[in-house]
């Protein structure tokens, strides 16, 4: 060995023989211990590392076998692929079986220049997570979960060399979430390098899509087997399956299914189902196909609503398909005989008209007054014929005053005589029969009686021919009802009816020779009511309730028949009561309070 001595350093031209040997002091001190190369007491080289969990030591090189735990992985060439044939290419992971398998970047043009920021090739950026995840297909900038997402698509695009364009430039900017979501996807381009932007959620969304772009579709099937459908969104299974055209939102299973228009909105089952127009409105909940068809500028909701947005034309109540085009720009459809067509209900200390008819210069022609009166303007229409107006404060139809008398227009009956609008006795007729002469006549005499004759036939007579029946007192010429008891076939009141008590009295139904009597039932109002049984979930209330009872004033009793149900009311009017948690038959009782009198004192 040679040895040279330059400032305390060695240099060695042949190797250096350590002899087996441990000095006193290791300090700073490199030394051969049996065979073990040491430094500062320490052992020197591999021997000093072990395999963890996951790993095997060959020689110097760590190798992962089995399973392990790892804080931390680095990959220098930016590609992650776990998984049996799972392949990756420029910043990519893949994990799965066949996960991006056979999806290289083989199909470049010859001779085009790739002028593409993507021109690295195809699954660059890409998170590609299941089995056959990608497969077969191109991405970037995409994240892929589930099984066989995203497998088989295939975007092919062309252009001039000059233009710079690749084929099957791949597809970019893509989440696909859910079994076969995207799969099989496939468009054709003339212009533009990559076909972008799709947001597939659900299993086989949007897969099987033939140059489409610019989606997003969640939910089972959604956008599934779809052609040149462009720039839509379609939320909920089956919706806007077999789809095509443009920006289109569905939302709801089977919404806008088999859709072709554009600009089409559907919320709800089956709306807008095989509708071809387009600008349509179609709501829905209910099972059955949407009736807008072939139509556009058409607005639908649950067969309570029909509009045509282009003419500006409204439906309302009971429509159809045969409504799509409204006849008028309001129209109402009850549906049955009992419902009414429209109410304006006022509000408190209603002060406005509560309906208004006015001309195109806003002028009133028509008004419903906030107490119920009919407010006519002074306005001479263009055509009187068969109109109803008033010209300057005189009511006039059909070109004439009304209330107008002529002597054409009267005539005089018998023993009468008609002088310009004045109407006379004419004594001078035969049929003239004068009853009170001082005796009763009927000779058919022209003579008035004087009036001592009529005197003395009413002393004579009046009294003596009346008598008070039962329950009456005759006081002069008056009869009276008080104290005692009487009996009345009919008795009319026109007004209030009070009594210390009140009852039905009859003969007994059941038991021969006795009287039954029920009391009335009283209350601090003057109460209706109406009871029934039904299975319904609403209770209808006559027609006339709306005129008789208040609104604010009705309580609803129900009761289960049968067995349990949880029932409850929904909503209540003096139209309708709308019941929940119906499961069969009940008894029901309405009570209101009227308000087509004045409300009852209790006390004073």
């Amino acid at each position: 060995m040679t040895t040279s001595d330059f400032g305390g350093g060695i240099i060695v031209g042949d190797g250096i023989n350590l002899e087996n040997s441990v000095p006193a002091s290791t300090t700073n001190t490199l030394y051969n211990d049996a065979g073990t190369l040491k430094f500062n007491g320490s052992a020197v080289g591999g021997s000093s590392y072990t395999a963890g969990s996951g790993l095997t030591l060959v020689g110097t090189e760590f190798n992962t076998a089995g399973t392990g735990n790892f804080d931390q992985l680095l990959f220098t060439d930016e590609n992650l692929k776990i998984g049996t044939d799972s392949y990756s290419i420029s910043s990519g992971i893949s994990i799965g079986y066949q996960a991006g398998y056979n999806s290289t970047p083989s199909y470049y043009e010859v001779n085009i220049p790739l002028i593409s920021e993507y021109d690295s090739g195809y699954n660059a950026n890409l998170v590609a997570i299941g089995n056959k995840v990608a497969r077969g297909s191109s991405f970037a900038n995409s994240t892929l979960i589930g099984y066989a997402v995203g497998a088989d698509s295939y975007c092919y695009t062309s252009g001039s060399a000059a233009d710079g364009y690749i084929l099957n430039s791949g597809f970019i900017g893509v989440i696909a979430l859910g079994d076969a979501a995207f799969s099989g996807a496939y468009f054709q381009k003339t212009n533009g390098l990559s076909v972008t932007d799709y947001i597939a959620i659900g299993r086989e969304s949007c897969a099987l899509t033939t140059n489409c772009e610019n989606l997003i579709g969640i939910g089972s099937y959604a956008c599934k087997d779809s052609i040149e459908l462009e720039d839509s969104i379609a939320i909920g299974s089956f919706s806007l399956r077999y789809g095509s055209g443009n920006y289109n939102i569905a939302i709801g299973q089977g919404s806008s299914q088999s859709c072709s228009g554009n600009y089409n909105i559907g919320i709800g089952y089956n709306c807008n189902f095989g509708v071809v127009g387009n600008n349509n409105i179609d709501i829905k909940a209910a099972v059955g196909n949407s009736f807008i068809g072939t139509n556009s500028n058409k607005l639908h909701i649950q067969n309570t609503i029909v509009g045509d947005t282009s003419s500006k034309l409204l439906a309302i109540g009971n429509v159809g398909s045969a409504d799509l085009t409204p006849d008028a720009t309001l129209e109402i459809k009850p549906k049955i005989a009992t419902d009414v067509g429209l109410i304006v209900q006022a509000a408190f200390s209603h002060s406005a008209s509560l309906q208004e008819w006015q001309n195109s210069s806003e002028t009133k022609l028509l008004a419903v007054g906030p107490d119920g009166g009919l407010e006519i303007p002074s306005n001479v229409p263009s055509t009187t014929t068969n109109k109803f107006y008033n010209n300057g404060g005189t009511l006039y139809f059909n070109g004439s005053a009304v209330n107008t008398d002529t002597n054409t227009t009267y005539t005089a009956g018998t023993g009468l005589s008609l002088s310009s609008t004045t109407f006379n006795l004419d004594f001078s007729s035969s049929a003239i029969v004068t009853e009170v002469e001082g005796i009763s006549s009927n000779d058919n005499d022209t003579t008035l009686p004087t009036s001592a004759a009529v005197k003395d036939y009413v002393d004579n007579n009046a009294g003596a021919s009346y008598t008070a029946g039962s329950g009456l007192t005759l006081v002069g010429t008056e009869f009276n009802v008080y104290g005692g008891s009487g009996h009345f076939i009919n008795l009319d009141v026109d007004g209030a009816f009070t009594a210390v008590t009140k009852s039905f009295l009859i003969d007994h139904p059941s038991k021969e020779g006795m009287k039954l009597q029920y009391a009335s039932l009283e209350g601090p109002e003057n109460g209706v009511y109406v009871r029934g049984t039904t299975k319904e979930t609403f209770i209808t209330l006559p027609n006339y309730w709306q005129d008789l009872v208040h609104n604010s004033s009705i309580t609803v009793t129900l009761t289960s028949v049968g067995s349990f149900q949880p029932l409850f009311v929904e909503s209540k009017s003096n139209r309708e009561i709308i019941v929940g948690g119906v499961c069969g038959y009940y008894d029901y009782v309405v009570y209101g309070e009227r308000k087509d009198v004045a409300k009852l004192e209790v006390e004073w």
